[in-house]
């Protein structure tokens, strides 16, 4: 048997638009739960150096959040000019949105154990 090749995120705020050498691989909303892809089929070898074939690999990913305009939790992030910049509760953040947990590959058999579920009797 082969092998497959996960790509796992940590989190991605908010939304998450994974490509890999152009292939949707994942789509993704939701910025502080993990996912996964199974990116076998859309990796490819090219070219070649003394013989030997190399893997080169575009990895891309769109990251979108739409701070208080959107309906996900914001916190104190906020886009705009704030109404009363010298008052106390004014504290914001400056609007974020991208990677923010580990990204890894991880190589799997070709049956694996995705998930488990326990449920009490």
């Amino acid at each position: 048997g082969g092998a497959n090749t996960l790509l796992h995120f940590g989190a991605v705020d908010w939304q998450a638009v994974v490509y890999v050498n152009g292939q949707l691989v994942a789509n993704h909303t939701g910025g502080f739960d993990g996912f996964s892809a199974d990116i076998t089929s859309a990796l490819k070898l090219r070219g070649s150096r003394d013989g030997q074939q190399q893997a080169q690999h575009e990895l891309l990913v769109y990251a979108f959040d739409p701070t208080e305009s959107g309906p996900q939790p914001h916190g104190k992030q906020r886009m705009g000019v704030l109404s009363n910049p010298g008052e106390l509760w004014t504290i914001v953040y400056t609007s974020t949105t991208g990677i923010w947990q580990t990204v890894w590959l991880e190589t799997v058999p070709n049956e694996y154990i995705k998930d488990v579920q326990v449920r009490q009797s």
